[in-house]
């Protein structure tokens, strides 16, 4: 026990007290779907109390595999251990690996069987147990996730025989992490120190002192590495730590370790970015997505864009066909903060364009001041991958996985990225869309005198775009500047004029300042939005049942008024 030993301790010598009966199926669980909550660990430990018990140590620990050949191992295993039972003596048989049953490649049907084998076998002891009064206890170790599938398919059949016996659930904190990597690395390295002894001669010293630095740093920006403090789980820790000692351990050498100095170094700096911009590259493939039979190919061109002046690391490509329909510009830095021409080159980036932000940081609390900055200012969202340059800098020392550390410390690297295109993808088809020149028809809508060849149908599915548009500017933030939502509607307000003026139609539409406030208030009065003040700037922040889909279809009608009133349709 690395780390919680007390309470641990505690949970185990309450449980192994508890009264069993004959035949019993009894559940050490997890409420929790995701695997690494301790499960296992704590089924042997109530193993071993039991075995403690009894002098003859009746017992067993069985892995399941789900298939014909392994249920018909666990069937033989299972009468052959209730045969050595006794009406004296008890018997205390675990069954791990049951959540393997509902692994997604398994189609429901086959589920389904497997289940119905599984409980039939175990049941079918437990019943002669029962019956025959002998002491036979059987447990199983179970996550939320299969207990939710016997739930599904067999709540009258094995559901309703297992009784709630060991629940594992622990919450740790910071400390307890930190103490956890502290053990665990300790560990790592004495069951490791025969190899590192052989491979590292003369610098084994420098090797522990590096991996020992570097989990510290890990330990302490796992939040910004897609760990959760309060939901992170001890599978989760082991896997990382492991692999993060394995993936140096590989690539390292007494030589690397004699040159080795990551002093905080401009050249360290430029280094690393010359690392995430080969990242980017490594990974560079067609994205296509589909949009109203329409095909968006998206790559990453690597070479400078200038924008306003001011030149981008790379960026990503937009096109339908041969037209491009916009760029998203891509910035690695590694400085410590975002002023003067860098603050200003991001901020004429995301003026123009949603940008994609890569920041290796030095200060936590720096780079969240400036990114709110930032955010305030903008009327484009800045995406943003932020990894703490204490920890990538490691990366520098290795040669042909230095990727494969940079994506252990930073997981779903291009899968985030990729969520951010699509998302963009689609804002950027809705411009396309409300750009494009209208149809001709046959009888059109009329302003004053003059009939003008548009659709009402046509323009109200444009007026849905563009909100569409502008409430995705609150998607994945608490809240926004009200001067940056406005400005927002008026960019994408500016892809619908275009199409107005071509066929002659008089602009504005409406006032943005009346509509905004209007839409504002819609979406206070549906309880998806509030007001909030920080100081001297007032925000509109979301509330839990905003969603981009209701806020448009409840404040569509806002524009869509206007609209009808100022052009009447002819028949």
């Amino acid at each position: 026990m690395l780390v919680k030993s007390s309470e641990i301790d505690k949970i185990i010598n309450k449980a192994k007290y508890k009264a069993l009966f004959p035949g019993g199926i009894y559940s050490i669980f997890s409420e929790k779907s995701q695997y690494g909550m301790g499960k296992s660990q704590f089924a042997h430990f109530l193993l071993e109390e039991y075995e403690k018990k009894s002098t003859e140590k009746l017992s067993a620990y069985h892995t399941l595999s789900p298939s014909s050949t392994g249920l018909k191992e666990l069937e033989d295993e299972l009468r052959s251990c209730f045969t050595k039972c006794n009406n004296i003596t008890g018997f205390y048989y675990f069954i791990d690996e049951i959540d393997l049953i509902s692994d997604p490649e398994y189609k429901e049907e086959e589920k389904v069987k497997l289940i119905e084998k599984f409980g039939n076998i175990i049941i079918k002891t437990s019943d002669e147990a029962y019956n025959k009064d002998i002491p036979f206890y059987i447990f199983l170790v179970l996550s939320n996730r299969i207990l939710e599938d016997f739930n599904k398919f067999a709540p009258h059949r094995i559901k309703r025989r297992i009784t709630p016996f060991l629940r594992v659930d622990i919450v740790f904190d910071e400390k307890d992490i930190e103490m956890f990597a502290t053990n665990f690395f300790a560990l790592l390295w004495v069951s490791n120190h025969k190899d590192i002894q052989k491979k590292l001669e003369k610098y084994d010293f420098r090797f522990k002192e590096l991996m020992g630095n570097m989990i510290s740093i890990f330990v302490n920006h796992l939040d910004y590495l897609g760990l959760n403090v309060k939901s992170v789980v001890i599978g989760d820790l082991v896997e990382k730590f492991r692999n993060m000692f394995e993936i140096i351990f590989d690539d390292i050498n007494d030589e690397i370790l004699e040159k080795i100095n990551l002093g905080k170094t401009q050249e360290v700096g430029k280094n690393i970015e010359r690392i995430l911009k080969n990242y980017l590259l490594s990974k560079n493939r067609p994205l296509v997505i589909n949009e109203n039979e329409n095909e968006i190919i998206i790559t990453y061109k690597i070479k400078e864009k200038f924008i306003n002046g001011h030149k981008s690391d790379g960026y990503y490509d937009f096109r339908i066909g041969d037209n491009q329909i916009g760029i998203m510009p891509v910035e690695i830095t590694t400085q410590k903060d975002l002023k003067n021409r860098k603050g200003r080159q991001i901020k004429k980036f995301a003026e123009n364009h949603v940008t994609l932000l890569i920041w290796a940081y030095l200060d936590r609390n720096i780079m969240e001041r400036e990114l709110s900055k930032i955010d305030e200012k903008v009327a484009n969202e800045l995406q943003r991958i932020l990894i703490p340059r204490d920890l990538i800098q490691y990366t520098l020392i290795l040669e042909e996985r230095a990727f494969s550390l940079l994506e252990e410390f930073r997981r779903n690297i291009i899968e985030n990225i990729e969520t951010y295109l699509r998302k963009y993808a689609k804002i950027l088809f809705n411009r396309w869309m409300m750009e494009k020149p209208f149809i001709p028809i046959s009888t059109g809508v009329k302003q004053g005198d003059k009939i003008h060849e548009v659709s009402l149908s046509d323009l109200k599915d444009r007026v849905v775009r563009l909100l569409e548009n502008v409430f995705q500017y609150l998607e994945g933030v608490k809240r926004r500047q009200h001067k940056g939502m406005k400005a927002a509607m008026k960019k994408e307000l500016n892809s619908l004029n275009k199409p107005l003026q071509d066929v002659g139609i008089a602009l504005p539409l409406f006032n943005l300042d009346t509509v905004y406030r209007e839409i504002a208030q819609e979406l206070l009065d549906e309880n998806l939005c509030q007001y909030a003040k920080l100081e001297d700037t007032s925000y509109l922040s979301k509330k839990d049942g905003f969603s981009v889909k209701l806020a448009v279809e409840k404040c569509k009608k806002v524009i869509i008024s206007r609209i009808e009133d100022k052009f009447n349709k002819t028949k």
